[in-house]
């Protein structure tokens, strides 16, 4: 299989000179029985991160390997994922972001070979270990407690956190181009869309929580609120299927009750009735019997 190009990793990176070096390690210390290439887009760091990148290249001996973007403005998160994504040629895609690192040195073959025995997947992930260097009680492998091999829209959906340092895809789909959306959920909702999810039960890889990172960000009420502004524009997007746009709805409304709850004393009558017009004619909500919807209601809008 040495004969061709068959993954293409896909890493981006921004403010990572910390992190960026192990993180390209994880990827060329990689053991496999066929070609591989490592994409890197990096959203014009102001840091030493180009410096490190191109003294890999020059002396490791698979630096060949690497692919060096760097742009001379910063694009966002989003556009700088788009950018990196169309820069990938191989049959499949591989992900890691410069702030996180893989772990087994035959994570990429595992994964290539379980997708190949099973070509009516769209993607496979493992597991994962997320780490906080600030507070170790953070610790955890995640997914926790999955027990299916094979997922459906709502089985993946189910699960709370996915580290796309973990995911393997077919490179074979047209990523939406939302402005103003979330690059992960477009590329499971997309992925989903064409097919289920494969689940190896090792642990292959780790993402960072750090005070910079998107990961912490979900604890604030700007990404909160921004994030429900997107799924409701996700789980219209027509692209998606139908039981994928369900499985967004469903995590929308989830997303509104937690940020009326946390909010629950500094919002205006006005603001609470807006946020909740947004889902209560939502079949998903209704399917909450009757009292425990009157129950929310009064208690929200007080």
């Amino acid at each position: 299989m040495k004969d061709k190009l068959l993954v293409s990793v896909d890493m981006i990176t921004y403010k990572h000179e910390a992190f960026i070096k192990q993180a390209i390690d994880g990827v060329l210390m990689q053991e496999t029985d066929f070609e591989y290439d490592l994409i890197i887009s990096d959203d014009c760091s102001p840091d030493t991160t180009s410096q490190i990148v191109n003294e890999i290249i020059a002396n490791h001996p698979k630096g060949h390997i690497i692919k060096y973007f760097r742009h001379e403005k910063n694009l966002g998160m989003q556009e700088n994922s788009f950018f990196a994504l169309q820069q990938c040629k191989g049959k499949y895609v591989a992900l890691c972001e410069g702030d996180d690192f893989w772990t087994d040195k035959t994570k990429l073959q595992k994964q290539i070979d379980f997708l190949e025995k099973n070509p009516e997947l769209s993607f496979c992930f493992h597991k994962a270990f997320r780490f906080d260097s600030e507070n170790e009680s953070l610790n955890k492998v995640y997914p926790q407690n999955l027990n299916k091999t094979i997922l459906n829209e709502e089985d993946f959906f189910a699960i709370p956190t996915i580290p796309t340092a973990s995911v393997v895809f077919f490179n074979d789909i047209k990523f939406p181009k939302l402005l103003h959306s979330h690059p992960d959920m477009l590329l499971y909702a997309t992925l989903l869309s064409k097919g289920n999810a494969g689940f190896i039960d090792e642990q292959m890889s780790s993402y960072r929580l750090y005070s910079h990172g998107i990961s912490n960000r979900y604890s604030e009420n700007w990404y909160l609120e921004r994030r429900i502004n997107e799924l409701n524009i996700e789980k219209k997007y027509p692209d998606f299927s139908s039981k994928v746009r369900a499985q967004i709805a469903k995590i929308h409304i989830n997303h509104v009750l937690l940020y009326l709850n946390r909010n629950r004393g500094k919002l205006t009558f006005a603001q609470k009735k807006n946020y909740l017009k947004t889902i209560c004619f939502s079949k998903y909500f209704y399917r909450k019997s009757l009292k425990e919807y009157l129950a929310l209601l009064k208690t929200l809008l007080k």
